[in-house]
């Protein structure tokens, strides 16, 4: 597996997201992350689903997973019981490749995976 393509993949991904939940919508870019999006689940998608449903398996039996790219930029509202917080997000973040959650002010953060 190729974990620096993966890394960039991710981080295209999250700047992305960021730029146009901060900017607006513009046409190119939000075609452009389409692109990414659908790079990174045909290329990475059932390792990071597999991933995704060892983590669910062991902190939010609860909850139900969703599609790869909720978890990328802002993150995903999840619900577990041994957090410092109660409302938490579940991210995928890259540099190095891992799963993490925090709460919303980032002032709470546990990395629950990351890659070798």
């Amino acid at each position: 597996m190729n974990l620096v393509r993966l890394n960039k993949l991710i981080s295209r991904i999250e700047l992305l997201t960021n730029h146009l939940n901060e900017n607006g919508l513009d046409a190119l870019l939000e075609e452009s992350l389409l692109d990414y999006q659908q790079e990174l689940k045909e290329e990475y998608g059932s390792f990071l689903q597999d991933r995704l449903f060892d983590i669910y398996d062991e902190y939010f039996e609860d909850d139900e997973i969703l599609s790869l790219e909720n978890y990328i930029g802002k993150g995903s509202e999840v619900y577990g019981d041994e957090f410092y917080k109660e409302k938490v997000f579940l991210n995928i973040k890259s540099s190095p490749v891992r799963f993490e959650i925090h709460d919303y002010e980032d002032a709470y953060c546990n990395v629950l995976w990351k890659a070798a």
